[in-house]
């Protein structure tokens, strides 16, 4: 950051530059749960960790949710990524897809259940095959990152699994929940890029005073 205390000259104001740069942050769930449709009054807010399954006949989807307001100001997201760990296959099928959706409506951790579920986008953001070795695993969410940030579409979270379900005996994968510690929560990963304090680009509006040296200055 650039201070520019102006000149001696009476009315010449000060400012202060904006940073600029790249970077990226790293932001752990602030809620996450999951749902299934065989038992649709379960709740599971609390558990360590939370279960995917895109079988039709006993479908479960995971909803997760992040509080951007850590992001600097003024920047451009130029990646963001979706991580989960997964822990262990409660049922082992081999690989499946699983897809990430636009949850848009509220719900709450606590209380929710596949019969209080909220709404959610039928268009996937990113769909992967999801090997069932634990560990890591990743899916492109920029487009929806950068539609909370810049607040043309609500941050109601996303969803993993599967809308509908697929025919078949299914594998289920267990994630590990942000109640897990020291395991990984879900993150999200984002990159950006700009200005990094455009709302100060001004903020030293006032005429300079004069100060001798070892003076000190006091900026509010």
């Amino acid at each position: 950051v650039t201070w520019n205390l102006g000149s001696n000259a009476a009315g010449v104001p000060g400012d202060l530059a904006a940073g600029t740069g790249t970077g990226t942050i790293v932001i752990t769930a602030t809620k996450d749960t999951w749902i299934e449709g065989k038992v649709p009054a379960n709740t599971h807010g609390s558990e360590t960790t939370f279960q995917v399954r895109p079988e039709a006949a006993n479908l479960e989807q995971a909803l997760i949710q992040f509080n951007l307001s850590s992001l600097p100001s003024g920047v451009t997201i130029t990646g963001a990524n979706l991580q989960l760990s997964l822990v262990s296959m409660a049922v082992d099928k081999g690989a499946e897809s699983l897809a990430v959706y636009p949850i848009t409506s509220s719900w709450s951790e606590s209380t929710v259940n596949w019969s209080t579920k909220p709404t959610m986008s039928s268009t996937a953001l990113d769909m992967k095959s999801v090997s069932i070795t634990a560990g890591p695993k990743t899916w492109n969410v920029l487009s929806l990152v950068q539609s909370w940030y810049n607040g043309t579409q609500p941050n109601n979270g996303l969803m993993v699994g599967d809308i509908t379900g697929l025919s078949g005996a299914r594998s289920i994968y267990s994630f590990s929940s942000r109640e897990n510690s020291p395991n990984p929560a879900p993150q999200l990963i984002i990159s950006y890029s700009g200005s990094t304090n455009p709302a100060l680009g001004n903020a030293l509006t006032a005429a300079p005073t004069l100060v001798s040296a070892g003076s000190l200055i006091t900026i509010t």
